[in-house]
């Protein structure tokens, strides 16, 4: 879906001045940002081959600290947890930030989990799966608190 520049200038603004606009089963209503970045993110963090067919990835994206950005939006995303080494939740406002932030843990794990290059992907959907059960439980608790 291609948007005309002042639409999208639009719905930028909406979304930095009121955070994402939900659709009423709780997803979010405009998919395209989703491609967007992942276009970004992907020509950014992708690990590359070296000449010798090793696997070099970008650690040092995937080494800094999660950074919420400068907008107010609430949207769950993922990051590599460099001291736990594994992928987490957090909380992204919709703008700014670094690149160390993914849509959800498998494509966290794919470009980050450098040190467990061998884990095959049922591995890491395995993972995954219990990091994600894991955040949905705090997440839950966090809202009952509220």
């Amino acid at each position: 879906m291609i948007m005309n520049t002042r639409a999208h200038d639009v719905i930028t603004f909406f979304i930095i001045m009121h955070g994402m606009v939900l659709k009423s089963d709780g997803s979010e209503k405009f998919q395209f940002w989703k491609y967007r970045h992942l276009v970004t993110t992907n020509s950014t963090t992708k690990s590359t081959l070296n000449t010798t067919g090793a696997t070099i990835f970008n650690t040092s994206i995937c080494s800094e600290e999660p950074v919420k950005g400068n907008c107010r939006a609430h949207l769950q995303r993922w990051h590599y947890n460099h001291s736990s080494g594994n992928c987490s939740v957090f909380y992204y406002g919709g703008c700014g930030g670094n690149e160390n932030r993914f849509f959800n843990c498998q494509e966290c794990m794919e470009n980050c989990d450098f040190q467990n290059v061998s884990e095959t992907a049922s591995n890491i959907t395995a993972i995954c799966n219990e990091l994600e059960e894991a955040a949905d439980e705090y997440d839950s608790w966090e809202q009952e608190l509220i």
